[in-house]
């Protein structure tokens, strides 16, 4: 008989230690432990413009008067709002009439740069003579028309050429 005891207290063991191991004798108690945190996360976008423009070229002068377009691109963060602005140039004021003047030595040809293809609304730098806008965060293309007037061939023939500048104010 003492060979069944030994078989049933190793069955009844066995038995015992396969039904703890599945949870269904533990004590309540757990050996995995869990401790928890929250993370704040936060970004700040700010607002912010970048410009591009491409050359205003005009075709040969020949005395009539000429156009030309260029594209000046605003790019600024959605919901800001912009004014883009042109100013007079580097030669400004040197011809009676028009805003701008390119230079060829001492020489001076008038042109203007407008708003619209109509060419009756000067894009200046400030005010109601600049463009306005609001960023979408895409970019956004603006026309530049330029016009040179006719009769200015009091001037020598040459490559004449001027710098404005391109602000955008956010």
């Amino acid at each position: 008989m003492p060979v069944r005891r030994i078989t049933r207290w190793v069955l009844v063991a066995a038995l015992f230690f396969a039904l703890t191991a599945g949870g269904l004798f533990s004590s309540g108690t757990s050996f995995a432990a869990q401790a928890g945190a929250t993370m704040a996360v936060s970004a700040t976008v700010l607002n912010v413009c970048t410009v591009l423009s491409t050359p205003l070229t005009f075709p040969n002068y020949t005395g009539a008067a000429v156009t030309a377009n260029a594209t000046v691109t605003v790019t600024c963060t959605a919901g800001t709002a912009e004014t883009i602005g042109l100013d007079a140039g580097s030669n400004g004021g040197q011809v009676v009439g028009v805003t701008r003047a390119m230079k060829f030595g001492t020489n001076y040809l008038g042109y203007e740069i407008y708003q619209n293809s109509g060419l009756t609304t000067v894009w200046g730098n400030s005010g109601a003579a600049a463009e306005t806008s609001t960023g979408t965060g895409l970019a956004q293309l603006l026309t530049a028309y330029g016009q040179t007037p006719a009769s200015q061939l009091t001037v020598p023939a040459g490559v004449y050429a001027d710098t404005v500048n391109v602000t955008v104010t956010y």
